[in-house]
């Protein structure tokens, strides 16, 4: 190992050296379908060279000048931008923590938070296929939520199933009040849990992830759903207010309220 470090430390002096050391990507879904995304990429650094420019990075606020200066292309988010809409990028690089080895090398941090959402048509609906979920109100106060697999920008193998190798780990944890009814690949502390089960985080690392799925349902409270029809309502009695024959109806009760009273006051 001591040898290993020596020719590295060796190669550093030549030129910026950069290693991904691993990759967590953490995921919670809410309720209406988003997602807040917490990437951390954690990287070895080699060499006085490579150390001082990545902390000349310190103050780059964005995905692609890391990437030019590690040359680590999984620097990025990890959800495509084809299938969500992902919004709120704040990169935050760590300060780098010495290796206890002596030699030249350091071990850094760059966390990558975001927001992930489904786009919508010009009518404000969820366009199809898009987001990290498709959610289907199949029954009276149930939504069923289906992962949408498409929405991964993981390595893929060639039959276009997502790799994540033994430095990669994906993380995802559903609403705290869904019940899911279906995972696939079944995560190894999920063996002996019976479906449908209550929310938790799901992991998956090393593994390809044939027919990957996660299906869970939340059911709304009928309380809930009276505030929602109200609401839902209101919005609409807003908006039909607002719209051009809206406002030509309220201008005609306003004359007639005019009318009616000035009619009565006539009369006196």
């Amino acid at each position: 190992m001591k040898k290993l470090f020596a020719i590295l430390f060796l190669l550093s002096l030549a030129y910026a050296d950069f290693q991904l050391q691993n990759l967590d990507v953490a995921i919670k879904l809410n309720e209406d379908g988003s997602a807040a995304v917490e990437e951390r990429i954690n990287v070895i650094v080699f060499g006085q060279y490579s150390m001082q420019l990545y902390e000349s990075g310190y103050n780059k606020n964005n995905l692609a000048s890391w990437q030019d200066v590690t040359n680590i292309s999984e620097i990025k988010t990890h959800i495509g931008a084809n299938y969500a809409d992902t919004r709120n990028i704040v990169v935050r690089p760590q300060p780098l923590q010495k290796s206890k080895s002596g030699l030249d090398v350091w071990y850094g941090q760059i966390i990558v938070d975001y927001s992930a959402y489904p786009y919508y048509d010009k009518n404000g609906s969820v366009a199809n296929r898009t987001g990290l979920v498709i959610m289907d109100n199949y029954k009276p106060r149930t939504t069923r939520y289906t992962l949408n697999e498409n929405a991964f920008s993981f390595k893929r193998t060639e039959t276009g199933d997502i790799k994540l190798d033994d430095t990669t780990t994906l993380s995802i944890t559903p609403p705290s009040n869904a019940l899911i009814t279906i995972v696939n690949p079944i995560t190894e502390d999920m063996s002996n849990v019976k479906f449908p089960a209550p929310s938790r985080t799901l992991k998956w690392s090393g593994l390809t992830l044939v027919q990957f799925s996660l299906v869970y349902e939340i059911e709304q409270s009928l309380d809930k759903e009276v505030l929602s029809f109200f609401s839902d309502l209101q919005q609409s009695i807003r908006a039909s207010l607002s719209s051009p024959e809206g406002l030509s109806a309220i201008a005609v009760v306003l004359v007639l309220a005019a009318a009616y009273f000035y009619l009565r006051l006539s009369r006196r």
